[in-house]
């Protein structure tokens, strides 16, 4: 398992209780708007009597020390199924951990499953699909309004469901609208720096939606410049959309 420079992996220790819990609300807050009571769901599993805590579960732990992930790596009956699951931090994305993190995960899977034995690997690793769903839900269960704007990194390209999920649900790209078409790239912005993640092609992934009676007199493009003195700096990873929105 080859991490970003400064980054370690190790297995989980009851030490890491509440950094864990930590952990699991950022990235809850961030993929889904809620937390769960992950201490609760953390200790349920380590009590488990075929969870083993020194070989089933993982923790990437970043420079400074600070937990960036963590894994576990289920099986209670692994000639029947084995399911991994994962938390990675928000403010480390985008840098190929999650990707280590699942190859990690699944090939301690292929060690539990019998040899012989054809079990299905289930994933906890929420799709960009999922979160705008849970996403979803969450905005039409709140408060009636005339208009709803949601700006982020859906991480999802305009073919990918989770596009046409936010389509579908009456939400409207604001570039795309003021515009005719979504950029072709949003990510990445031509930053260089360590730790980066560099997975997957130029893309754009990320969008001002507007639903009701917003609407986008104009949108454009914005940190799309390097700084003067140093072409490999940019403000971010991504370019940011900036988005004039009339409502009512």
């Amino acid at each position: 398992m080859t991490l970003p420079p400064g980054y370690r992996s190790r297995a989980a220790t009851r030490d890491d209780l509440d950094v864990l819990v930590a952990l699991f609300q950022a990235a809850d807050l961030a993929d889904v708007g809620f937390t769960d009571p992950a201490r609760d769901e953390i200790l349920e599993t380590w009590a488990q009597p075929w969870f083993d805590l020194e070989s089933d579960s993982l923790v990437v732990e970043a420079p400074d020390g600070t937990i960036a992930a963590y894994s576990e790596t289920i099986a209670k009956d692994a000639t029947a199924s084995v399911f991994v699951f994962a938390k990675i931090h928000p403010s480390h994305r985008r840098r190929g951990i999650g990707s280590l993190v699942a190859a990690a995960t699944e090939a301690r899977a292929a060690e539990m499953i019998p040899t012989g034995v054809t079990a299905p690997l289930r994933n906890g690793f929420p799709s960009s699909d999922e979160q705008a769903a849970a996403l979803v839900a969450w905005l039409d269960a709140a408060p009636a309004t005339t208009a709803q704007v949601v700006v982020g990194d859906f991480n999802a390209d305009p073919s990918e469901p989770a596009y046409a999920r936010m389509g579908g649900a009456g939400f409207r790209s604001a570039f795309a609208e003021a515009n005719g078409a979504e950029p072709a790239v949003t990510w990445p912005s031509g930053l260089q720096a360590p730790a980066m993640d560099t997975d997957g092609d130029p893309s754009c992934l990320d969008y001002v939606w507007l639903r009701g009676s917003a609407r986008a007199l104009e949108a454009r493009l914005w940190a799309d410049r390097p700084a003067v003195e140093d072409p490999t700096l940019y403000p971010s990873d991504h370019v940011g959309i900036v988005a004039t929105i009339e409502v009512g």
